[in-house]
């Protein structure tokens, strides 16, 4: 069975260029541009991990994440928050008490997002 990634990214470009790394690299890609679109498909699809934009246009990363945490069937799914616009330890630190597993700051360069989605996975990337 292929690791899905729900991408939420309101901000096509990068969107775009995120799933498509996640695409080469093996992942199965869900996307979603805003809150109320990514609760919608973690409510139909199964999802392995959900990589979230700090700032949608109808609330946060951080508020995402807090109302999964409260769904007990989703509470432990896996949570990778991406700002590119973090104000300062403030953005951080709302990130990390929402409950993400882990929180990055733009600039990501992609192998180092694609190692840390490996690591909160547990997965171990094969020899080439």
């Amino acid at each position: 069975m292929a690791i899905r990634i729900l991408n939420v990214e309101d901000y096509a470009p990068s969107r775009y260029v995120r799933t498509r790394l996640l695409q080469e690299a093996g992942f199965d890609v869900t996307e979603a541009s805003t809150l109320a679109a990514a609760l919608d498909v973690l409510q139909q699809e199964s999802i392995s991990l959900v990589m979230l934009d700090m700032n949608l246009p109808d609330g946060t990363g951080a508020e995402l994440c807090r109302r999964i945490r409260k769904v007990a069937e989703l509470s432990q799914l896996t949570v990778l928050i991406i700002s590119a616009t973090a104000r300062g330890e403030l953005d951080r630190l709302d990130g990390v008490r929402s409950g993400a597993n882990m929180y990055l700051t733009e600039p990501v360069p992609p192998a180092q997002l694609l190692s840390s989605i490996e690591h909160l996975l547990g997965l171990t990337r094969k020899a080439s």
